[in-house]
């Protein structure tokens, strides 16, 4: 599936396609003629209940790190594990609930991570937990500030149990802004520029600005 747009070149021969069949279902309307512009009846994602359930995880998780062990008359801890949780129910995921002990910081990073996928949060959840600056830090050997794509081969042995498979290879991209550098986020980037008059004597200017 594809939008309007359908499958882009950039002049040069580059085809912007995925050639395995393997696409991004989130935002894409399935319904055949839902293609054409202004055709699509799925509403576009601003805020939805996951992250309803996300949010009030973490804010129990903070409460009970802070000293907060009950919150309503239920433990702080169980509610961040609870709503957690129910972020798995309804994806599906009945199986892979987590346990007590598995409810870490860390963990409630990579959740949000994997559940708001694509739906801009990523940035400003790395900022607010001033963690950009570590997973963006400039370095071409850091692995969380460079891009990385799937090279696909299948797999062509007849008459054997790989035939036909998929194999794939973790390839660095290349074709992005800075010929494949990484990408930068300094603790400058955490503070926005904010013009400075006269009007308002209590507004600093940002040191790193």
């Amino acid at each position: 599936m594809t939008g309007e747009d359908g499958p882009l070149c950039d002049g040069e021969g580059n085809w912007y396609i995925s050639h395995t069949g393997f696409l991004l279902k989130k935002y894409v309307d399935s319904t055949a003629g839902s293609e054409i512009n202004g055709a699509s009846k799925l509403p576009y994602i601003v805020f939805r209940y996951g992250e309803v359930l996300l949010n009030a995880s973490e804010v129990a998780f903070y409460l009970h790190a802070l000293g907060v062990s009950q919150y309503n008359g239920r433990p702080t801890i169980d509610l961040a594990l609870e709503t957690m949780n129910r972020v798995r129910e309804r994806a599906g995921g009945e199986e892979f609930k987590i346990t007590i002990n598995e409810l870490t910081f860390e963990r409630i990073v990579n959740e949000r991570r994997v559940e708001l996928a694509f739906e801009d949060h990523r940035y400003f959840d790395l900022k607010r937990w001033r963690l950009a600056d570590e997973v963006w830090h400039f370095d071409v050997n850091n692995p969380t500030a460079n891009m990385y794509a799937l090279w696909p081969y299948k797999i062509y042995a007849p008459g054997t149990a790989n035939h036909g498979k998929w194999i794939y290879r973790k390839l660095k991209v290349m074709h992005r802004v800075g010929n494949g550098n990484p990408i930068f986020f300094d603790n400058t980037m955490y503070y926005a520029t904010y013009p400075i008059d006269d009007g308002n004597p209590y507004v600093e200017k940002n040191p790193n600005h």
